[in-house]
């Protein structure tokens, strides 16, 4: 199904049916979002990842089967890795690090991008305000001509 504009849809119907023989259902109005209708598990799916909140693990190993029965599935219990991003889990202090490493480099290589001679640290160019003026007027604005699409 790869390439056919429909095939999320399809291969989400089928994951909805597959899972409701087992007490599982997609939460309406929720898209991703799914329940068990008599275990407190909840689980977010986007795409091929689950993110997945339980009580007990009985409850994640009824998942866990649910899930094998139809589908060679991979397992991160530390929960460190989801849709790309990287999740440094700190418990005690009640807080997670969310990352993205190596994006930035490998966008770079990806569009070709020059290493630049002198670091920018700003979005755009800095002019450096003259203090002691009276009036300090803003560069006018570029008038350079469009270029045209063909």
């Amino acid at each position: 199904m790869y390439g056919l504009k429909q095939a999320a849809i399809l291969a989400f119907k089928l994951l909805a049916k597959r899972l409701s023989i087992h007490g599982y259902y997609p939460i309406p109005l929720t898209n991703g979002l799914f329940a068990h209708n008599k275990l407190r598990t909840k689980f977010a799916l986007c795409v091929d990842d689950f993110g997945i909140k339980y009580d007990s693990t009985e409850d994640l190993n009824h998942l866990i089967t649910t899930l094998k029965k139809y589908y060679d599935i991979s397992i991160d219990k530390r929960g460190t890795n989801y849709c790309g991003l990287t999740f440094a889990w700190n418990y005690s202090k009640s807080y997670v690090d969310v990352s993205m490493p190596n994006y930035v480099q490998k966008a770079l290589k990806q569009f070709q991008h020059p290493t630049p001679t002198r670091p920018q640290y700003a979005p755009h160019k800095w002019i450096r305000p003259v203090y002691g003026k009276k009036l300090q007027y803003a560069q006018p604005p570029d008038d350079t001509e469009k270029l045209t699409i063909q």
